[in-house]
């Protein structure tokens, strides 16, 4: 071969040997820059998440807006079924709470009332003598005097209680009373009363009634219903 033409490819090769390796020292500047791009993820990487810590403290639920809340009407219905006394049983009957207070004091009875109080029902008891009025509050579940009261009794005082004593033994049954008094206005019965006044005696039931509370009067002679007292 001539001279020339070693010289020449001589010259090609170290050319190309020289390109090649400015390349290589331009790819390993480029992966050791400092502004180098971040790597993005690749569809098998994994990326975590820096939450914010959250508060220990509970959520505080929402305060229920007045459209949500119940109205006076709607808690009396609810307090009214759950204290019906038209679906509650009692062990000691009216008959036996009023000899239940005979037997701690001697008179005759003018009124006899099953009512709830502080959450517990009680019967009230009414006897007069002739000098003295007494009033004990009795235990359905026990037949159990828990409270006793007596007041002495003025002239006029003695006249008009002995007006309002009854027989018991002359009176309709307290469930043929509560049917005609539920068969004027139905719903809950919260409390109801025997009570004898000026010779006549009668039935009163406190019954919820919608949104309204009613008293109803039957005539505890006849079973007959009388007026609503409001």
């Amino acid at each position: 071969m001539p001279v020339r033409q070693r010289f020449s490819s001589v010259m090609t090769a170290r050319t190309a040997s020289i390109a090649i390796a400015g390349a290589a020292a331009l790819g390993l500047v480029a992966c050791s820059s400092p502004g180098d791009a971040q790597p993005q993820d690749t569809p098998g990487s994994v990326v975590t998440e820096t939450t914010t810590p959250q508060s220990s403290e509970s959520p505080t639920a929402p305060e229920s807006s007045p459209s949500q809340q119940e109205s006076p009407s709607q808690q009396e219905s609810t307090s009214g079924q759950e204290r019906d006394l038209r679906s509650t049983e009692v062990p000691v009957s009216w008959q036996d709470a009023i000899e239940a207070a005979q037997a701690k004091f001697d008179g005759d009875p003018t009124s006899v009332k099953l009512e709830w109080e502080r959450g517990e029902l009680r019967y009230s008891v009414e006897l007069v003598s002739d000098t003295e009025e007494y009033e004990a509050t009795i235990d359905p579940q026990s037949g159990d005097v828990v409270r006793e009261d007596t007041e002495t009794l003025d002239g006029d005082d003695r006249a008009e209680a002995q007006e309002d004593v009854f027989d018991p033994s002359e009176v309709v049954s307290l469930d043929e009373a509560m049917k005609a008094a539920l068969a004027e206005a139905d719903g809950p019965i919260t409390e109801w009363k025997l009570e004898g006044s000026h010779g006549k005696v009668y039935y009163q039931f406190d019954i919820v009634n919608g949104n309204d509370e009613v008293e109803a009067i039957i005539d505890a002679l006849t079973g007959k219903f009388v007026e609503f007292d409001d």
